[in-house]
């Protein structure tokens, strides 16, 4: 990303600096004067960010991989305890922000080698697993639990380095991220890959800041960030950054279907966008019997077993409900 700053000359004292990005759409959202980066991809001499490994997790510069500014972080993660510490040189402060609806806090980031090498995900669902006694606490969050969790994590990071916490899971699914203020505190966080954005190959991953896990206006000053994958990988960090966005739900009008034979399966897409915001579509597929959640996704398949006329319904929403959802319908044609 080619982004100019208010202070270019003063870049060495702005890791959280305002800027102004130019040409390039995070995940259908361009920068603009409000966003604050907390990293962009400068080196330690710029930034004043100090990295390192946690538990058996380890982190590194890479000048190969980067989606602004001259580097990313290579971090290779063993799973939801064993990754990356990156302390930042001045405290973040999210407090403004927390009453804020259109203010999220977002992550840029790329899994590389991932288990047999594809991308998928999870449904939301909060942490998986459990943490170590005395975990950093979490809870909060929207309805189903995303990103929240509940208690997984803490300093047992770091005690368990000689006996890694692999997971069941053969690829990382889920980016576990934990945000430590200046008293010591934490509050946890999971995205699932699956409801990331996209950009330019990188994965954008972005939470409200009202609806982060204990956080308040009086204890908002974040000093560390902890990231993690749940299962065996590598993955980069690439931006860092508060982002402000209003942008509503909209969903594309589907065609009807005139003609689909009976027991036929047919895959039903959706396009939908909502800024940075993170959205569930789910599918009724026979509106005569109730509007109900039969299946969840924007590219589904579906066989009809009857023929006739049915009615389609799509329900597009935000997992955090902060945008007025939309609904669109369309008939299908079932023939014998």
């Amino acid at each position: 990303m080619k982004a100019v700053s208010n202070g270019l000359q003063r870049r060495s004292r702005l890791a959280f600096g305002l800027s102004v990005a130019a040409g390039l759409t995070l995940f259908g959202v361009r920068a603009n004067a409000q966003d604050s980066y907390i990293f962009r991809g400068d080196p330690k001499a710029v930034s004043g960010i100090t990295i390192s490994g946690w538990g058996s997790g380890t982190v590194e510069e890479d000048i190969n991989n980067h989606i602004s500014g001259t580097l990313s972080y290579k971090i290779q993660t063993h799973g939801q305890f064993q990754g990356a510490s990156v302390k930042l040189g001045k405290p973040v402060n999210l407090g403004g922000y927390v009453n804020n609806k259109n203010a999220f806090l977002q992550f840029t980031v790329k899994v590389i080698e991932n288990g047999a090498g594809s991308k998928t995900g999870s449904k939301a669902g909060g942490l998986l697993g459990g943490g170590p006694p005395g975990g950093f606490p979490g809870g909060g969050g929207p309805p189903g639990g995303f990103p929240g969790g509940g208690g997984a994590g803490g300093a047992g990071g770091q005690q368990s380095s000689k006996k890694t916490q692999y997971q069941d899971a053969k690829e990382i699914q889920n980016v576990r991220i934990q945000l430590v203020n200046t008293q010591g505190q934490a509050s946890e966080m999971l995205f699932p890959l699956d409801q990331a954005g996209e950009s330019t190959g990188w994965s954008v991953l972005s939470v409200p800041i009202s609806s982060i896990p204990n956080i308040k206006a009086d204890n908002a000053e974040i000093n560390e960030i902890r990231i993690f994958g749940d299962a065996p990988g590598t993955m980069y960090l690439g931006q860092a950054r508060i982002a402000i966005d209003a942008t509503p739900i909209t969903v594309e009008r589907i065609e009807d279907k005139p003609a689909l034979p009976r027991a036929n399966s047919y895959t039903y897409r959706v396009k939908a966008t909502a800024g940075i915001l993170p959205l569930k579509v789910s599918w009724d597929f026979d509106e005569s019997d109730g509007i109900q959640e039969e299946k969840e996704g924007r590219a589904i398949k579906h066989s009809f077993y009857k023929s006739g006329i049915f009615v389609v319904t799509v329900t597009v929403k935000d997992v955090y409900g902060l945008r007025t959802p939309v609904v669109r319908t369309f008939k299908v044609n079932v023939t014998p």
